[in-house]
């Protein structure tokens, strides 16, 4: 049963990342689009972004069995579109070193201890009454959420408004299974963090760095206390690490978009910022971030044709998923922040407050050991070396992140501000972990790393 059960679910993994695979061949049509590593990671973000989207729209129509088909057809449907269209990469043309080869073992021995603990620890509280809750009412209903389920308010609690981008990945996983199976559904953090990894890896040799350096910074992850030790990290079953390792993802293609391949990385930019806010409410501000220092680099090198590509897709993603919401007359989000500046003077006071405690959760050895001003110095290394591209961006997109979570903080809540952080700090911090590894990373010389080999 066990055997059967683990085909089952390796079939669904390996329909992801075959849909992400023909997705990114379709984006990226033959342009250079990063090591494998970094390719890797993208077919399972990709990929996962297009399955849930296909259940979103194909559940509308069809049920269990037929739904399952719809969607391995969609996939049929890439494959042949981008038949033509070949990834291209010479990266993997370099000779690997023993330091690589040991760096390989260790991420290896990582994913089988991954693999360990996901098979033991449970799945958090909001994980099981948000996400995989409505994977199950959804694999109850044939594969997607039923229209009354967004306007019965008996469902309130379970946040009916929420985007459903992981809820479907997991309901995919009961298609294939055909059961509801909680043991099983936790691999999908752990694959996210692997894609962290792979992404890691080879987006810091597309930037710049070294093969070696990228493989350190993917194996130095594991060592991120919260990842594995926190209420939300990797094996609660939240959605805060897949959105981080999306906004990694789309962030890290921002240098490259004055490249020659420019326009291959719009696209891929475009698609991955688009799958933000169909991830997690905050990923709506997450996608602005990206387009804005999208705009900026674009500025600085005086190119705007890559602007549709980058924008577009998520301008689309969250106008049909609010339309969507409207039209099945969608209960309003009972936890949304209503940032007013009413009262601007009382709320001005608790800056101080939001910053202390921001500070306070920075430096907390405990959940983050020297992440964070590990990172700080990377930015001002990166500023030292005169790789502005990668520094304004990397820490544009750290400095706006954390400037949007206080603005939400200071002018959002009325009563239960202090209570509110306590519960929420840590898990918004999380979101910015995998970026921050890559900044670390890219600051570190390529001919220093090449020299050590």
């Amino acid at each position: 049963m066990i055997l059967v059960s683990a085909a089952q679910v390796l079939f669904a993994i390996t329909a992801i990342m075959l849909a992400g695979f023909f997705v990114l061949r379709l984006i990226a049509a033959g342009a250079e689009t990063g090591p494998l590593t970094e390719r890797i990671g993208l077919w399972w973000l990709l990929g996962g972004g297009w399955i849930s989207v296909m259940i979103a729209v194909l559940g509308t129509l069809l049920k269990g069995s037929t739904l399952i088909i719809g969607v391995l057809a969609s996939v049929g449907v890439l494959a042949f579109a981008g038949r033509r269209r070949l990834e291209n990469s010479s990266a993997g043309a370099e000779r690997i070193t023993k330091a690589e080869l040991l760096l390989l073992a260790i991420l290896t021995a990582e994913a089988l201890v991954i693999g360990f603990f996901a098979s033991r620890l449970a799945l958090g509280w909001d994980a099981l009454m948000t996400w995989e809750w409505k994977a199950r009412l959804a694999f109850l209903n044939g594969g997607s959420l039923p229209a009354a389920y967004f306007s019965d308010t008996t469902y309130d609690w379970s946040l009916p408004r929420y985007p459903l981008q992981l809820s479907y990945i997991n309901a995919w996983l009961y298609l294939c299974l055909g059961r509801v199976d909680q043991a099983w559904v936790r691999v999908i953090g752990p694959l996210h963090y692997l894609a962290a990894a792979c992404i890691v890896a080879g987006a810091c040799q597309r930037l710049g760095g070294s093969r070696l350096t990228g493989l350190c910074a993917a194996a130095a992850l594991f060592f991120v206390p919260y990842i594995f030790s926190g209420t939300w990290g990797m094996f609660a079953g939240y959605a805060d690490l897949p959105l981080g390792v999306l906004f990694l993802a789309a962030i890290s293609r921002i240098p490259s978009l004055t490249t020659e391949s420019g326009m291959a990385h719009a696209r891929l930019l475009g698609i991955l910022a688009a799958l933000l806010p169909w991830m997690k409410r905050e990923g709506q501000h997450f996608w602005l971030i990206v387009v804005l220092l999208a705009l900026v680099q674009m500025w600085r090198a005086k190119v705007w044709r890559p602007l549709p590509w980058v924008a577009i897709p998520g301008i689309a993603m969250i106008a049909a998923f609010e339309g969507s919401m409207a039209a099945l007359h969608a209960l309003p989000y009972r936890n949304a922040v209503a940032v007013s500046i009413s009262g601007l003077d009382e709320k001005v006071g608790r800056m101080g407050f939001v910053a202390n405690r921001l500070l306070v959760e920075l430096v907390d050895f405990d959940a983050w050991s020297l992440l964070w001003p590990g990172a700080i110095i990377a930015i001002i290394a990166l500023l030292i070396r005169c790789r502005f591209a990668i520094a304004t961006t990397f820490g544009g997109a750290l400095f706006l992140g954390w400037t949007l979570l206080a603005a939400g903080y200071t002018f959002g809540f009325p009563s239960d501000l202090e209570a509110m952080i306590s519960v929420t700090i840590d898990r918004i911090v999380l979101q910015f972990v995998p970026l921050a590894v890559l900044t670390m990373a890219l600051a570190v010389p390529a001919t220093l790393s090449k020299n050590e080999n």
